[in-house]
C-alpha cells in the first residue's frame, strides 16, 4: 500500500511539473503591447552585451519569434528563422519567421547615451488570426524602449518613447540600425505608386531621437481612407456595448472622426444623441477604448490629451483621469482629486495618494505639465448620424 501511495505522489508531481510547463505563456505582440511597459528586466551578465539583453528579455516575455531565435542562438539552428543575424560587435540582432504569408520579424539594438546608460530598442511585428470585432486578428507591431543601468544591472521600460514623435504611428516597416545610429520607418503608398513611398527617420542626439522627414500628402490620405474604411466596417455597436456597459439597451446615435495624436489615424468619437454616454475609440493596430463617459462623467480632450471628469461632489470634489495619447494608445496616464479639507484649505491629492509622496507628486505632475491649456470644442466636432457611418467606407 505504501508503495502504491508513493508511486502515486511521484504522478502527481510529475503531472503538477507538467501543467506547470504547459501554463508558461507565450506573448504575441498583442499582448506585449499591454504588458511590456509594466516590468522592469534584471540583467545578470557582469558585462553584458547584446546576446545577454535578449536572452533575459525572452526570460521575462518568451514567444514564438523569441523561443526560435533562442534555439538558433544557443544551438545553431532554428528550421523555422527563414532570417537570422547576430552582430555582436555592433549589438545588433534580428530574425525573420516567416507565417501565413506574412514575415513575425524581430530586431534589437542598443544606444550608448551620453549618461553612461544604454538605450535598448526591440521591434517586432507578427500575424495573429483571431475575431476582428475583438481586435485579435491582423499585422501587430510593438516598438519598445528600455533604459539599461549598468550600476543596479536593470532594463526599465520607458513608457513615453525617447522621441518628439514616432513615425506614422508604426503602421510602416521599421529599420532598427545595424550600422549608424538612426531608426527608419518606410510606408508604401501602394502598388503602382512607388514615388510616392514615405520614409522618415528618428536622428539619433546622444540621449533620445528627433524625428525627420515628412509623409506625402497622397499617402496620408490613403491612411485616413484606410482608417474610416475600418471604422465603418467593425462591430461598432459591439464596441460601444463593451464600453457603455451600464446601459446594455442602447445604442451609438451620432459619430465625429478625431485625430487626437496627430498620427494620421483617426480615432472615433461615439455618442447619443442627449451626450449623456460617449465613448472614445482608436483604431491602429487594434481597438483600444480609450475613455468613456456618461452624465456624471465628462470627456475632454486638450492636444494629445484626454482627460475624463466627475461633477463636483461632497465638499466641492472633482476627479480628474488625464491620459496622454500617441500613435494610437496610452502612453502616460494620472489621477487628481481635488476638495475642499475641514480647514476650508482646497486640497488636491495624486494617482489616489493620500500621504502625498513626493515621488508620486511628482511625476503625476510631469504628466500634466505637458497637456496643452486649450481644451477642443467637442461642439464644433463634425457630428454625424450614426447610420451615415458606412457611407464612408472605401472612398
Amino acid at each position: 500500500m505504501k508503495r502504491i501511495i508513493n508511486i502515486f505522489l511521484i504522478l502527481s508531481i510529475c503531472l503538477l511539473t507538467l501543467s506547470a510547463k504547459a501554463a508558461v505563456k507565450n506573448y504575441c505582440v498583442s499582448d506585449l503591447i499591454k504588458v511590456w511597459k509594466a516590468k522592469t528586466i534584471k540583467v545578470n551578465a557582469p558585462n553584458p552585451n547584446i546576446t545577454d539583453f535578449f536572452k533575459d528579455f525572452a526570460k521575462v516575455y518568451p514567444g514564438y519569434s523569441v523561443n526560435n531565435t533562442i534555439l538558433r542562438m544557443n544551438t545553431g539552428k532554428s528550421k523555422l528563422l527563414s532570417q537570422y543575424i547576430l552582430d555582436v560587435k555592433n549589438g545588433y540582432l534580428s530574425s525573420t519567421m516567416p507565417e501565413t504569408g506574412v514575415d513575425n520579424i524581430l530586431q534589437m539594438c542598443y544606444w550608448n547615451k551620453a549618461d553612461g546608460h544604454k538605450l535598448i530598442a526591440i521591434y517586432m511585428s507578427d500575424f495573429e488570426e483571431g475575431d476582428l470585432f475583438d481586435a485579435d486578428s491582423g499585422n501587430f507591431n510593438v516598438l519598445m524602449f528600455f533604459d539599461f543601468d549598468a550600476t543596479t544591472h536593470t532594463m526599465t521600460p520607458l513608457p513615453t518613447p525617447p522621441a518628439d514623435k514616432i513615425p506614422f504611428g508604426l503602421t510602416c516597416v521599421v529599420t532598427l540600425p545595424r550600422t549608424g545610429k538612426d531608426i527608419k520607418f518606410e510606408q508604401s503608398a501602394g502598388e503602382g505608386d512607388a514615388m510616392e513611398n514615405s520614409t522618415m527617420y528618428l536622428r539619433w542626439n546622444g540621449n533620445a531621437f528627433t524625428c525627420d522627414g515628412t509623409e506625402s500628402e497622397h499617402h496620408k490620405l490613403l491612411r485616413r481612407n484606410d482608417c474610416r474604411n475600418y471604422w465603418a466596417e467593425a462591430g461598432l455597436e459591439n464596441l460601444w456595448a463593451d464600453s457603455i456597459a451600464e446601459e446594455e439597451n442602447t445604442k451609438p446615435e451620432q459619430f465625429a472622426f478625431i485625430d487626437i495624436d496627430g498620427d494620421g489615424d483617426e480615432e472615433i468619437f461615439l455618442r447619443d444623441t442627449k451626450n449623456s454616454l460617449g465613448c472614445v475609440l482608436s483604431y491602429g493596430a487594434n481597438v483600444r477604448i480609450v475613455a468613456r463617459e456618461d452624465s456624471k462623467n465628462r470627456i475632454a480632450i486638450f492636444g494629445n490629451f484626454v482627460t475624463i471628469s466627475s461633477a463636483a461632489g461632497s465638499g466641492g470634489a472633482v476627479y480628474t483621469e488625464y491620459h496622454q495619447f500617441e500613435c494610437n494608445e496610452v502612453i502616460a496616464s494620472c489621477s487628481t482629486l481635488s476638495f475642499t479639507d475641514s480647514t476650508g484649505k482646497r486640497v488636491t491629492e495624486y494617482n489616489g495618494d493620500t500621504s502625498h509622496n513626493a515621488k508620486i507628486v511628482s511625476e503625476a505632475k510631469a504628466i500634466i505639465a505637458k497637456m496643452p491649456k486649450k481644451s477642443v470644442d467637442l461642439s464644433r466636432l463634425n457630428w454625424m448620424p450614426f447610420s451615415k457611418l458606412a457611407t464612408f467606407a472605401y472612398q
